[in-house]
């Protein structure tokens, strides 16, 4: 993405998208639920295998990002497709 693509991602996810999961119910029971297992699954771990598990979770939240991306570029483009339909 360039500079301003992602300053403007950047933007929505801090200043709208947080609005929004902030009024999910939903979203926030399973961010504390998540953080809870993460936190006790981890505890459980040998050293090797929390840095496996480091890795994976870093791939994963690279995976995310990247679909999010993806998703506002989408969104963008279909924006400027309905702007210029009408």
């Amino acid at each position: 993405m360039s500079d301003l693509m992602e300053n403007l991602f950047q933007f929505l996810q801090e200043e709208r998208v947080s609005k929004y999961l902030a009024q999910d119910p939903n979203y926030q029971k399973s961010a504390r639920m998540t953080e809870c297992c993460l936190n006790r699954f981890s505890e459980s771990l040998d050293y090797p295998t929390g840095q496996l598990l480091d890795q994976y979770l870093e791939a994963v939240c690279t995976l995310n990002r990247c679909t999010e991306q993806a998703v506002f570029l989408a969104s963008l483009e279909l924006c400027r497709e309905l702007h210029d339909a009408f």
